[in-house]
């Protein structure tokens, strides 16, 4: 059985062509601009389009270009790019896994190749190229989930395929799991409004934040001491506030008890909130970087630590600490280092939010995140690494990461569950070949020192294949 997975985080934009009438409308858009910065944003209705005001951070994909060249794999099928014209996508994106334990871990379950899937299926509405008003986006993802999902095989905490958490952690099910409004505000500012995965928004990071395309561990592509305040989908509301055009402010608030399959009888019993800084800057002319302060806050009793990020169910039955609230700070680094000369003439390559959001070069990130050991299993984590993507000038779509993380275990947990769990510590490199914009194969490899004491080092290898319909 071919076993493939699909590669897809965010899509977006429109392909620009390096044509002379290309260019003729380039001129033609510096002339607008001069009178309307908004120009090369608005339809023919006047009304801004969020898709071409901001292709790297909405969730559409562009259909045009052949098929060596273009985002998706059935580019234009059925209509699809009159329909995003008009202002609505359809997209279908499926993420396969293989992946086995080739040294250590439990006995028995070395060998082998487990296989697990993830199909991803959305629609979003642009209200601007509706015709309706300025600016506005509708987006809806659903998640279905098949295969072995067993988040334990490899017998460490932190899961080595963060994939298989969702859309629920282990469970082969389908759910809704985002149906939320973005609507872009004056002085370069949005909020968001639904049900939505709120680390994408809190923890995002261009080198490690993609279990689709870069990291697969989950302690890799995020913080997992965030899987303790907010679950992969809940109802929540999440602002963005430029202050000036190098520093953000962030505040959000969520159901910290909603998880994905549930709506929940009683709405906010509890409540999460918290607030992210954005301070950018760029070293010569093209080295940005970004650091990422953020504070989260729930009233959530900690006697409930169900955390898709880290399987805590390997302790049940043993006492934890039982404190009204909780809280954590984060901290979130990346910073390029190289990025390639690209003649100003240079042919542009199709356009995806999934290749804009992480630009060709070289470039490191870290994060560290630290909750109270007297109210949490974890209480310290670090990671960081090295990552880039088209470091080739013949690969431009290639993407590769070298990381390390470490979760510290709190005293309190260490003497209430009588040394069943310690520190663990993490390695993982890959490599995500690209055979064409839409179709990527990764090979991915992870050394483990196991938080749970009876089992020793462990290494894992996978492989990823993936294609965006």
């Amino acid at each position: 059985m071919t076993r493939v997975l699909l590669v897809l985080t965010l899509a977006a934009s429109v392909l620009i062509g390096a044509t002379p009438a290309g260019a003729q409308e380039a001129a033609a858009g510096k002339e607008a601009s001069a009178a309307d910065p908004t120009a090369a944003f608005r339809t023919d209705k006047g009304l801004i389009s969020l898709t071409k005001a901001a292709p790297d951070v909405t969730p559409v994909a562009d259909y045009t270009g052949d098929i060596w060249t273009r985002s998706t794999a059935f580019g234009d099928l059925l209509g699809r790019q009159k329909l995003y014209e008009k202002g609505i996508t359809l997209d279908v994106q499926v993420t396969q896994v293989m992946q086995g334990v080739v040294s250590g871990g439990p006995t028995g379950n070395r060998g082998g190749g487990p296989y697990d899937g993830l199909l991803d299926y959305g629609a979003t509405f642009d209200t601007g190229k509706l015709g309706l008003w300025s600016g506005g986006l509708f987006v809806a993802n659903a998640e279905t989930s098949w295969g072995d999902l067993n988040l334990h095989r490899s017998g460490n905490l932190s899961p080595t395929n963060y994939l298989s958490i969702y859309p629920e952690a282990g469970k082969n099910t389908t759910f809704l799991m985002e149906y939320y409004y973005l609507q872009a505000l004056p002085r370069e500012s949005s909020l968001i409004l639904g049900r939505l995965n709120a680390t994408n928004f809190l923890d995002k990071n261009r080198f490690a934040n993609d279990p689709r395309n870069q990291f697969l561990n989950a302690s890799m592509d995020n913080d997992p001491l965030f899987g303790g305040f907010v679950s992969n989908s809940t109802y929540a509301a999440f602002a963005d506030i430029a202050v000036t055009k190098f520093f953000h402010l962030q505040p959000a608030v969520w159901d910290p008890n909603i998880k994905p399959g549930e709506y929940g009888s009683t709405f906010f019993k509890n409540v999460g909130a918290g607030a992210q800084a954005e301070l950018s800057w760029t070293l010569g002319d093209t080295l940005g970087g970004v650091l990422r302060p953020v504070a989260l806050w729930t009233s959530k009793p900690t006697a409930d630590i169900s955390n898709p990020h880290l399987p805590l169910d390997l302790i049940t039955g043993q006492p934890v600490p039982k404190v009204n609230g909780n809280y954590m700070a984060h901290l979130n680094f990346e910073q390029y280092l190289w990025k390639p000369d690209v003649p100003a003439d240079a042919p542009k390559p199709a356009r995806t939010a999934v290749y804009d959001f992480q630009e060709r070069g070289l470039g490191v990130f870290a994060r560290f995140g630290w909750a109270p050991e007297d109210r949490n299993p974890y209480t310290l984590y670090v990671s960081g690494g090295i990552g880039g993507r088209g470091v080739f000038e013949s690969r431009p779509y290639d993407r590769f990461g070298v990381g390390v993380y470490w979760l510290k275990a709190s005293s309190d947990l260490v003497t209430n569950v009588r040394n069943l769990l310690r520190d663990e510590t993490g390695f993982e490199a890959f490599y995500n070949v690209a055979l064409t914009p839409w179709l990527t194969m990764s090979g991915d490899i992870q050394w483990i020192k196991s938080a749970v004491t009876r089992n020793g080092d462990t290494v894992v290898m996978g492989l990823r294949i993936g294609t965006v319909f």
